[in-house]
């Protein structure tokens, strides 16, 4: 690399966060919190021991070290899922969604099929095609109100390329004109100025002919076509396909495999590709499957794999479909989803359905044990901590920022346990504990009758002045689920803070060791990213944050956990973040990596296409920040668009390090 520099920058005020987001309106039956007593944040002494004579490996008993951060973080890969039947329904539960963070709301067109929002978005004839995109526009707009950003499925056959006898599930007997419907839909979103998180072509095609006639080939003619014209109609698009009811099964038949070839072939975008499993049990034999078919070739590194129609009940779920029960298999399934670090989202179905049979809200507001258990993961702060427990089958994530420290108990088996949860080393001295329960008495639509609208319910709540030794005793009955959450009075939360440093377009992932758990993250909203090396010391992860609209500068907040970084570091070690600046004609001519000493030469798969052109070591000041001074980086002619990539390889295992842009303190609105 050339201009080697290393630079110490000025220390810069930190960024006051906004106040933390207000929980969901409270049942009549819920516990009143005590007012929180005073109290200044405090260090920890990591050598204390606060329990003396307890017995750690005891049957029910955990231990929490909040001061111990590590591990994967709880990045919110859990979105939403409504058919397009229910939009008129979502609309009056919208601060209901925004409550569980979804990055955004997975909705189908129902092309050519009545009853859906798209119905009457295509019309005319084949020859003469005509739009009317007035109410999805206006229903994403409503969405991204709210911070979720729409997930849009093509799906089905628009009627003016419906054969004679045919229907919505045929398949095009125009595939120019298909090409034709994709390219103009995704251009109205983008001359709209409507971001989309994905657009996905058509859904199931191999489930038992429900929603597609047509064979497996036409099924890749309608993604060779439908991709080129999203791609043309919008080139930022996000796109991918299969929507697969088996993926397994396909995989097996050798039908991925084909589809992988043919977009190799014809070098087709694919940003993802997607299928759906309801059951918890073997809920991670599709990811396997997928994963496998990725592996196959190093192109493939950039593709994410969408868990985007997933559920932990099988059929029927009628009678089951809001009892308590739920809670504990969904905490199962979000451990799980987190370890598969090349899965980087989850579409919870159904949000809203008009019948009932999955919904997380009823039509009259009532709130299922589900809705609550996500959004008890929802509400925990990103940076997990470590956890034992002792013997039996309850379990345990917790996870802490600066103003907060949260527990999950959730128990797995049919018999209650006694439980005593050691909360150790909390960072802060004096504050509130409060206690949340989803069980056969709270928080469940089903079996508790007397909560007005079944939000998740406080059964217990104390202030404390002095949190080392803070211990918590109580019964987390069979597969129930309690959730601790201590404040500090005057807490600022992580998840509340929105920085406004320029505007997300895309969020890229590159996996070149699938399969194991070094991981690249980033939460979008919050302007955070992670990257850890789990258990591995020679594998990589990237991820990427396409950005507009950026300023002359920023702040980088540089935060370091988990195992330390060894010095002696490995000769193809690099940790840091590139930026790749862009010129007036959107394509990246330079760029610049930041880097902690670990400067090891990367090319990354998107970008420029080569090595950095300028390599800089960075320290962060006192406040774990740098600046990062974009107008002297950028070239002639720069249009204010980068892609920020943050980015390991080779490093530490245990190592974690999270990065913040944070805008400077003259720029803040």
């Amino acid at each position: 690399m050339n201009n080697r520099v290393r630079i110490t920058c000025l220390v810069l005020g930190l960024l006051a966060v906004m106040s933390l987001l207000p929980a969901c309106r409270p049942a009549s039956t819920q516990t009143p919190a005590p007012t929180l007593p005073t109290g200044a944040p405090y260090a920890p002494d990591p050598d204390a021991e606060n329990y003396p004579g307890v017995d750690r490996s005891g049957k029910g008993v955990v231990t929490v070290d909040f001061l111990r951060r590590e591990g994967i973080p709880l990045v919110k890969k859990i979105a939403q899922f409504t058919p397009s039947h229910a939009t008129v329904s979502l609309v009056g539960r919208m601060e209901d969604l925004q409550a569980l963070r979804p990055h955004n709301m997975r909705i189908d067109f129902f092309w050519g099929l009545s009853g859906g929002m798209g119905n009457s978005m295509v019309q005319g004839t084949r020859e003469a095609l005509s739009y009317n995109f007035l109410a999805v526009n206006t229903l994403a707009r409503r969405l991204l109100k709210y911070e979720v950003l729409p997930y849009w499925v093509y799906a089905f056959n628009p009627a003016p390329l419906q054969p004679e006898g045919g229907d919505f599930r045929s398949p095009p007997v125009d595939l120019d004109a298909w090409a034709e419907i994709c390219r103009r839909t995704a251009a109205n979103f983008r001359s709209e100025g409507i971001r989309v998180a994905f657009h996905e072509i058509w859904n199931e095609p191999d489930f038992r002919q429900e929603f597609f006639t047509g064979t497996w080939d036409q099924y890749l003619d309608l993604y060779r076509h439908g991709a080129k014209g999203i791609r043309e109609g919008d080139p930022d698009a996000m796109v991918g396909g299969l929507s697969l009811a088996y993926l397994d099964q396909a995989a097996a038949r050798g039908e991925l495999d084909r589809f992988l070839d043919m977009v190799l072939a014809e070098s087709l975008p694919l940003d993802f590709i997607s299928f759906h499993n309801y059951g918890l049990a073997g809920a991670d034999r599709h990811i396997l499957a997928a994963r496998e078919a990725l592996q196959g070739d190093s192109r493939f590194r950039t593709v994410q794999m969408h868990y985007n129609e997933f559920n932990t009940m099988t059929w029927p779920w009628e009678n089951k479909r809001t009892s308590f029960m739920v809670a504990a298999d969904i905490w199962s399934a979000i451990e799980l989803f987190l370890g598969h670090t090349d899965l980087t989202l989850v579409h919870w179905a159904l949000f809203r359905d008009t019948r009932e049979g999955l919904a997380l809200v009823d039509a009259a507001g009532k709130k299922t044990a589900a809705y609550n258990a996500l959004e008890i993961f929802a509400r925990m702060p990103f940076d997990r901590v470590r956890t034992e427990t002792g013997t039996g089958d309850l379990h345990a994530i917790a996870s802490a920022e600066p103003g907060r420290a949260c527990l999950v108990l959730y128990n797995t088996g049919s018999r209650k346990v006694a439980a005593k949860a050691l909360l150790d080393r909390i960072p802060f001295l004096a504050g509130r504990l409060d206690v949340y329960r989803i069980d056969s008495r709270y928080s469940s639509r089903q079996d508790d009758p007397n909560n007005p609208d079944c939000s998740l319910e406080r059964t217990e709540s104390r202030t404390f002045q002095d949190s080392r030794g803070l211990l918590w005793e109580g019964d987390v009955p069979a597969r129930g689920v309690v959730f601790l959450e201590a404040v500090h009075p005057d807490a600022p939360s992580l998840l509340a803070d929105r920085p406004a440093v320029g505007t997300v377009v895309r969020r890229d992932y590159a996996y070149p060791n699938r399969g194991t758990d070094c991981f690249a993250d980033a939460d979008e909203p919050t302007r955070t990213a992670w990257t850890g090396m789990g258990s591995q010391s020679a594998a990589s992860a990237l991820v990427a944050l396409t950005l507009d609209d950026c300023p002359d500068a920023f702040r980088l907040e540089i935060d370091p956990y988990g195992t330390p970084r060894d010095e002696k570091a490995d000769p193809d070690a690099a940790a840091g973040v590139r930026i790749d600046f862009m010129d007036a004609a959107g394509s990246p001519v330079h760029s610049v990596f930041l880097h902690d000493g670990r400067d090891a030469d990367i090319v990354l798969p998107w970008g420029t296409g080569r090595t950095a052109d300028t390599s800089i070591g960075i320290v962060p000041g006192e406040d774990r920040c740098v600046l990062v001074d974009l107008a002297a980086m950028a070239p002639a002619g720069w249009n204010r668009r980068i892609v920020v990539t943050f980015l390991i390889q080779n490093g530490t295992p245990g190592e974690v390090i999270r990065y913040r842009l944070l805008p400077l303190e003259d720029q803040e609105t």
